[in-house]
């Protein structure tokens, strides 16, 4: 062993060549080659190449080579290569490239390449990649690539790649591609893509992709896609798409895509589309489509198709398709089609098509479609087809076809087609046909068919075919067939056929009375007669006041509702603009941070690459100044020998 200097003890080992090293104790061990390096102790192990090395203690474990770097202690562990490396303890593990970079601790793990990186401790985990990263705990993890990156804990869980990127905490946690990322705290949960992106908490919930997002609280939660959005609170829901989009809270609710949109709270409820829309609360409610909509309320409600449309309130209730129009108040309502429509209060009604017209009041009652109609109110009432017509009131009504037709008062009637006519009031009566025709008072009558005709008052009596005419007073009497003719009065009779007549008066007197009873009969028709028109006269009277009554409603309704459409678009146009605003200052405030972001980091990155350069160099000068003085006191031991 003539190369051999200071070789202490070699108890059963071989210790083949230490040029200007010092071997100390290799017990069982292979010792090869240790140039100007100190070997302390190698038990059980082989050390093959220590060049500018201190290795103290390698039991059971081999070390390759380690060129300028300190191994204290590798026990059981195989160190491929650790070049300007500090391992101080690894026990159990394999080590295959450390370039510049400190390992604390690493019992049972696998480190492939740590250059530049720091690593405290990795417990029975596997490193691949950290290349000037920090790693303080990885325990039971794989981590594949962590470029530039810090990883604070990470237990149990796989990082495939966090370049750029800081992670607190992923416990029990599988984290993909992570770059230009912090990550707070991930438990039991899997991060697939966040990239840019800002995670505080996730427990139990898998991120598929969140680029350039904030994500606050997902517990329970599967986000797939939420780019450049921010995310409060998703317990328990599931959120596959939101791009530029914000989410406050959605416990237990299915969030599909919801583009430039913001919803607040979303509970036991599922969206499917909110496209540049605002939704406050949807509570148990099913949303399927919302483009540029707002929706405030719609609790236990199902949503199909509000595009440009605003919901206040819809609890309890239906939506097929709502587009351009508003619906303010529709609880326990099923509205089926409501285009460029305003609808005000809509509760307990099923309405179906709603097109250009106006709804103002449908309580419990049914309207099948109001194309360019106006509906006051119709309470218990059933409207099949209003268009083009004004409908004021139709209480306990069914009202089948009222075209370009104004009906003021339909209480406990059913009107089957008025096309272009003007029903003033049809009390308990049954109007059939009556197009083109204007019928001011119908009460406990019947009109079958009255087209291109003025009735004027038919109290008690049953019309059944006055096409072209002009009847003023049927009282109590029966008129069959009265075309293209004009009837004053027909009290108590029955007129058969008047075609093409003037009638002034028609009372059918009955013969071979006795004078008394004939005279008797004459004073209970005055009298009848008198008091019907007593009662008529007061009649119109009230009709007169509640006409004018109604219109003067009417009129401030109109003023009301003009003026709420006003206060509403100019209200919609300010909110568009205010979520424009915001929503450019958000998008700003997120490009200025990301870039501050960046610039930091850019700055820590140079700072650290001159901070090891500058280590590197003064620990190559400090290793070459300590290499030869040893050699000089080395050379001066081996001469005065």
């Amino acid at each position: 062993m003539s190369d051999c200097n200071d070789c202490n003890t070699s108890a059963d080992g071989n210790i083949t060549s230490a040029t200007d090293g010092n071997l100390t104790s290799a017990t069982n061990g292979n010792i090869t080659s240790a140039t100007d390096g100190n070997l302390t102790s190698a038990t059980d192990g082989s050390i093959t190449s220590a060049n500018n090395s201190n290795i103290t203690s390698a039991t059971n474990g081999n070390i390759t080579i380690a060129t300028d770097g300190n191994i204290t202690s590798a026990n059981n562990s195989n160190i491929t290569s650790a070049t300007d490396g500090n391992i101080t303890s690894a026990n159990n593990s394999n080590i295959t490239s450390a370039t510049n970079g400190n390992i604390t601790s690493t019992t049972g793990g696998n480190i492939t390449s740590a250059n530049n990186s720091n690593i405290t401790s990795a417990t029975n985990g596997n490193i691949t990649i950290a290349t000037d990263g920090n790693i303080i705990s990885a325990n039971n993890s794989n981590i594949t690539s962590a470029t530039n990156g810090n990883i604070t804990i990470a237990t149990n869980g796989n990082i495939t790649s966090a370049n750029n990127s800081n992670i607190t905490s992923a416990t029990d946690r599988n984290i993909t591609s992570a770059n230009n990322s912090n990550i707070t705290s991930a438990t039991d949960g899997n991060i697939t893509s966040a990239n840019n992106s800002n995670i505080t908490s996730a427990t139990g919930g898998n991120i598929t992709s969140a680029n350039n997002s904030n994500i606050t609280s997902a517990t329970d939660g599967n986000i797939t896609s939420a780019n450049n959005s921010n995310i409060t609170s998703a317990t328990n829901g599931n959120i596959t798409s939101t791009t530029d989009g914000n989410i406050t809270s959605a416990n237990n609710s299915n969030i599909t895509s919801a583009t430039n949109g913001n919803i607040t709270i979303a509970t036991d409820g599922n969206i499917i589309s909110a496209n540049n829309s605002n939704i406050t609360s949807a509570t148990n409610g099913n949303i399927t489509i919302a483009t540029n909509g707002n929706i405030t309320s719609a609790n236990n409600s199902n949503i199909t198709s509000a595009t440009d449309r605003n919901i206040t309130s819809a609890n309890n209730s239906n939506i097929t398709s709502a587009t351009d129009g508003n619906i303010t108040s529709a609880n326990n309502s099923n509205i089926t089609s409501a285009t460029d429509g305003n609808i005000t209060s809509a509760n307990n009604s099923n309405i179906t098509s709603a097109t250009n017209g106006i709804i103002t009041s449908a309580t419990d009652g049914n309207i099948t479609s109001a194309t360019d109609g106006n509906i006051t109110s119709a309470t218990d009432g059933n409207i099949t087809s209003a268009t083009n017509g004004n409908i004021t009131s139709t209480n306990n009504s069914n009202i089948t076809s009222a075209t370009n037709g104004n009906i003021t008062i339909a209480t406990d009637g059913n009107i089957t087609s008025a096309n272009n006519s003007n029903i003033t009031s049809a009390t308990d009566g049954n109007i059939t046909s009556a197009n083109n025709s204007n019928i001011t008072s119908a009460t406990n009558g019947n009109i079958t068919s009255a087209n291109n005709s003025n009735i004027t008052s038919a109290t008690d009596g049953n019309i059944t075919s006055a096409n072209n005419s002009n009847i003023t007073s049927a009282t109590d009497g029966n008129i069959t067939s009265a075309n293209n003719s004009n009837i004053t009065s027909a009290t108590d009779g029955n007129i058969t056929s008047a075609n093409n007549n003037n009638n002034s008066s028609s009372t059918n007197q009955r013969k071979h009375y006795q004078r008394n009873r004939r005279q008797y009969h004459q004073r209970k028709q005055q009298q009848h007669h008198q008091r019907k028109q007593q009662q008529h006269h007061q009649r119109k009277q009230q009709q007169h006041h509640q006409r004018t009554q109604r219109q003067h409603h009417q009129l401030k309704q109109q003023q009301h509702h003009q003026r709420t459409q006003r206060q509403h678009h100019q209200r919609t146009q300010r909110q568009h603009h205010q979520r424009k605003q915001r929503q450019h200052h958000q998008r700003t405030q997120r490009q200025h941070h990301q870039r501050k972001q960046q610039q930091h980091h850019q700055r820590k990155q140079q700072q650290h690459h001159q901070r090891t350069q500058r280590q590197h160099h003064q620990r190559k000068q400090q290793q070459h100044h300590q290499r030869t003085q040893r050699q000089h006191h080395q050379r001066n031991q081996r001469h005065n020998h």
